[in-house]
């Protein structure tokens, strides 16, 4: 009798769940022509969404990505280039919106950073192993005179 009954409340759950998920909202946008459409496509996979981590706006769920996917739309209808566009997003969200962010005095870091950091390691190992070339002459030079000093007092014997 047990198993019949969580049966039952199984399948009205699951009844009452299924029709839910077909509601679940599709973002549909018509275009005047494909080119319209293929700009929207490169757009909403070129601009990062704010809210998630490394995913473009094309792909997130956030509501954030779906007003920023109706706005590309919407500015493409105005016959906005796709460059303005990009220009817009950044300069309501920053840089942070785009995969290549553009090369400034405020990205210099992250442009030139590793490469400055690589310099600075090679040269620290180079001038390690320099000083370790003085370090090791100076002990075969340490050593020469001390065995001048121990074969003349052999000598002198």
């Amino acid at each position: 009798m047990m198993n019949k009954s969580v049966f039952s409340l199984v399948a009205l759950l699951f009844c009452l769940l299924v029709p839910q998920m077909s509601l679940a909202s599709i973002d549909v946008y018509e275009f005047e022509d494909e080119a319209l459409r293929a700009d929207f496509v490169a757009l909403t996979k070129e601009l990062r969404c704010p809210k998630c981590q490394n995913q473009d706006i094309a792909d997130s769920n956030a509501p954030i990505a779906a007003d920023m996917r109706k706005e590309v739309h919407r500015l493409l209808s105005e016959g906005k280039d796709k460059e303005s566009i990009v220009n817009y997003m950044i300069d309501r969200f920053g840089e942070f919106v785009t995969y290549k962010p553009k090369k400034s005095l405020e990205t210099f870091m992250l442009w030139y950073g590793p490469w400055i950091l690589i310099l600075i390691g090679v040269l620290t190992i180079i001038s390690l192993l320099r000083m370790n070339k003085k370090k090791s002459y100076k002990q075969e030079e340490s050593s020469e005179k001390v065995r001048k000093i121990l074969d003349k007092y052999a000598n002198d014997k």
